[in-house]
């Protein structure tokens, strides 16, 4: 009976021991999901930024070029 009692604790801590793994694993896998989408937020407003900066130099360029019609601005 004493034995009996002694593998059913031990199935019982196996089985806690396995639980607490398993959250551990699922907030170790929600970090990762997350930090993927911060990551890719984070390419989307770099792109956007460097479309804006290009469009914001390549209207400039044109305004300057039309305000200094001799100006060679080729090198830019």
């Amino acid at each position: 009976m004493i034995k009996a009692v002694e593998e059913r604790v031990k199935l019982i801590e196996a089985r806690a021991k396995v639980e607490k793994a398993k959250g551990v694993i699922e907030a170790k896998l929600k970090d990762i999901k997350e930090f993927r989408a911060f990551e890719e937020f984070k390419n989307e407003v770099a792109e956007g930024s460097s479309v804006v900066y290009e469009y914001g130099f390549e209207a400039y360029k044109e305004g300057v070029a039309r305000l200094l019609l001799g100006v060679n601005l080729s090198h830019l």
